[in-house]
């Protein structure tokens, strides 16, 4: 059950994980290539000409100065950069050309200017800096108003009393101490954007810090000899809320695998369970107990497959059954002509036997190979239709006038008997797909055995429903006693009548045909090879009614 709920799981989660994480075969991730493509021509492109209009009135060397002033106005993280600063694949975007990055978990749009080796990247979601930023920015603007409303010398007592209020650090520091050599906090393009704004962010290995610059009167930083006219106030490490979310998410990924995994046991456990018990019921079925068969719950996920095992039982075990009896049946039929040929055999080598009794005596052997060769042929006929049907055999023929062709044989061979043809106008000339050889042997079966026990008439019938044909064939004989109506099909079984035995030797018609109990057998296998059924019923004429009904099948 563990390799089953494994491949399950890993089936289930591979694709999943595929289409999570980003890789360069992630449909998904090229579909929002595409789409965002198309959104930055729409949305950005404006944008984009107007900075390179900007920057082309100032020379290449001044750009990146320029272009920092630009970027603290733009209201997205924007940056300039060389092809060397990205790498030497970059030098294959064409002029004026656009591609989708991946950059810190987000989305960048990279342009080249013009013909020039410069880059402009421009982030689609906004960074952890602007967020922190924004969100600080309150804040950070009631702090400056609190502190500019102190004189410098509360400042530090005034700080004391904030600090309990925030969950990270706040502290003054020497405006040097930003760019000491010995201990430099901030990059020179960090002091160029503290210069400028006021204030900057900084992450490092320690954390993310936020500086602002607390500015002095003049007159307060000349009294106390200050380099610098402005304070620095620090605030930091500050907690990001990337970390809380990633637990958040991790937290929800969890929970969603876990679901789902549980949801998958639940249904992989009783679907085990059931296979199992399907196997051993399948093992013991092949090591020869035919009467084993499949019982699962009515809600169980392979109760289709159990009521398929057991059809497919039923089959066999009825198929081997079958088999025995009809060989128990063919040992029994074949004793009789055997004997008779072992001792017309062993008479004729007799010197004493004169001419009449030799000619009997091998009369009594062509009778027995008569026999014996009767026997096999409608063995054999028997075994083909107990096959799978093959459709190879099927023909749309019309099967009315080749049943007459038939009838007119039967009238000529029994002139003592009324033969009545009754056909449907709307089977007359109609072509039907059936096996023609098989059918006429089921006609032709069932034909002689009506004119065996008839007395003095045959009703032939051939109609048609929406769904089915019927052909059915009766005789004013003494019919058959409903308690051995449900034997006339099994191999082998010839009715004990003695009132049908003396009426078919009477007539003179019971030994045309040597039987054996198989003609019958033939019709009903011929009937399930087309997917019908022959029935057996009382006839109005007085004896019995045969009636073989198949579907209605097209080529």
């Amino acid at each position: 059950m563990i390799r089953l709920f494994l491949r399950v799981w890993l089936v289930v989660f591979i694709p999943m994980l595929f289409l999570l994480f980003s890789n360069s075969y992630n449909p998904v991730r090229m579909l929002n290539q595409w789409a965002d493509s198309d959104y930055l021509k729409t949305t950005f492109g404006g944008a984009f000409y107007l900075l390179e209009q900007d920057l082309a009135q100032w020379p290449q060397s001044q750009w990146p100065l320029h272009f920092s002033q630009i970027a603290d106005k733009f209201g997205r993280d924007i940056r300039l950069v060389t092809e060397t600063d990205m790498g030497d694949e970059w030098r294959s975007l064409p002029t004026d050309g656009y591609r989708i990055i991946e950059e810190s978990g987000s989305a960048a749009i990279v342009k080249r200017i013009g013909s020039t080796p410069w880059l402009v990247v421009l982030m689609f979601d906004e960074s952890e800096q602007r967020k922190v930023m924004r969100q600080a920015q309150g804040p950070l603007n009631l702090i400056l108003a609190r502190f500019q409303a102190l004189p410098p010398t509360q400042w530090s007592r005034e700080l004391d009393a904030l600090a309990p209020h925030f969950d990270f650090p706040l502290q003054l520091i020497d405006p040097q101490q930003l760019s000491a050599a010995d201990n430099k906090l901030l990059s020179i393009d960090q002091q160029s954007q503290f210069e400028r704004q006021g204030r900057v962010w900084h992450a490092s290995d320690e954390g993310s810090f936020l500086f602002l610059k607390l500015s002095m009167p003049t007159e307060v930083a000349a009294d106390h000899d200050q380099p610098m006219p402005y304070q620095v106030l620090m605030a930091g490490p500050i907690p990001q809320q990337s970390v809380h979310h990633l637990w958040i998410v991790g937290m929800m990924i969890a929970i969603f695998v876990g679901g789902i995994s549980l949801c998958m046991l639940i249904f992989v456990a009783p679907l085990w369970r059931d296979l199992k018990r399907l196997t051993r019921t399948a093992a013991f079925f092949g090591e020869g107990a035919l009467s084993q068969r499949a019982t699962l719950g009515r809600w169980s996920a392979i109760t289709p497959l159990a009521q398929s095992f057991n059809q497919m039982a039923d089959q066999i075990e009825k198929m081997i059954q079958g088999q025995r009896e009809l060989t128990n049946a063919v040992a029994h039929d074949l004793r009789t002509p055997l004997a008779r040929l072992d001792f017309a055999f062993e008479m004729l080598q007799s010197c004493e036997l004169d001419a009449v009794e030799r000619a009997r005596y091998e009369q009594s052997v062509a009778s027995s190979l008569e026999a014996l060769d009767h026997l096999i042929q409608q063995l054999l006929i028997l075994s083909r239709y107990r096959r799978m049907v093959d459709l190879v055999h099927f023909h749309s023929v019309d099967l009315t006038s080749s049943l007459r062709v038939e009838l007119n044989q039967l009238q000529m061979a029994h002139p003592d008997l009324l033969f009545e043809w009754v056909v449907a106008h709307d089977v007359v000339d109609r072509l039907i797909f059936v096996d023609p050889k098989a059918m006429l042997r089921a006609f032709n079966n069932l034909a002689e055995n009506a004119v065996r026990y008839a007395a003095s008439t045959v009703r032939i019938r051939l109609a048609s429903s929406d769904t089915h044909y019927c052909l059915s064939i009766e005789d004013d004989g003494i019919g058959i006693p409903d308690v051995m109506k449900p034997q006339v099909f099994e191999p082998f079984r010839q009715l004990n009548n003695e009132a049908r035995s003396l009426l078919s030797t009477e007539s003179n018609r019971g030994n045309q045909t040597k039987t054996h109990g198989l003609g019958l057998a033939i019709v009903k296998q011929i009937a399930e090879w087309h997917g019908g059924e022959v029935t057996l019923e009382d006839s109005h004429l007085g004896g019995a009614c045969f009636t073989l009904r198949w579907p209605i099948r097209h080529p």
